[in-house]
């Protein structure tokens, strides 16, 4: 038998099947999902900011990468040392593998994201326990 409710659902129902006053539960149930709609409202509503901000971050990033750059062609190769060095690096590791660079961290994403309700075993656990992992446990 396929069920027509989405799968993170199928526990309420299963729930509500297996109790005994069954008005109750389902208005139990109709307060979960109420509570599920409402925080991926929540969510999304505060998911704004960093979308938007993003963009900004990555032109403002680019901007820099080519300032840099710019000054590394008439700076004395001498101030190139310590920190200076390690900005000149990450300077042109931007300028030239920017595309790349976003192309992993979206393919990253994606999979931690698809992945992450199919995992199971110590992995899992260990995972969970940072904030990040936490805060979409409790979402889903």
């Amino acid at each position: 038998m396929r069920l027509a409710a989405p799968s993170s659902d199928q526990m309420l129902l299963g729930a509500v099947d297996n109790a005994v006053d069954k008005a109750a539960a389902l208005d139990k149930m109709a307060d979960a999902v109420d509570f599920q709609v409402n925080s991926i409202k929540m969510l999304g509503k505060q998911l704004i900011v960093p979308v938007i901000a993003l963009p900004i971050v990555v032109l403002t990033c680019q901007i820099s990468a080519e300032i840099v750059m710019t000054i590394a062609k008439s700076a004395p190769a001498g101030i190139w040392s310590g920190f200076n060095k390690f900005v000149l690096i990450l300077a042109q590791l931007t300028n030239d593998y920017w595309f790349y660079t976003l192309c992993v961290l979206l393919g990253i994403t994606t999979v931690f994201i698809r992945t992450l309700p199919r995992w199971t075993g110590k992995l899992r656990l260990k995972v969970e326990n940072s904030l990040d992992y936490s805060l979409y446990r409790d979402y889903n």
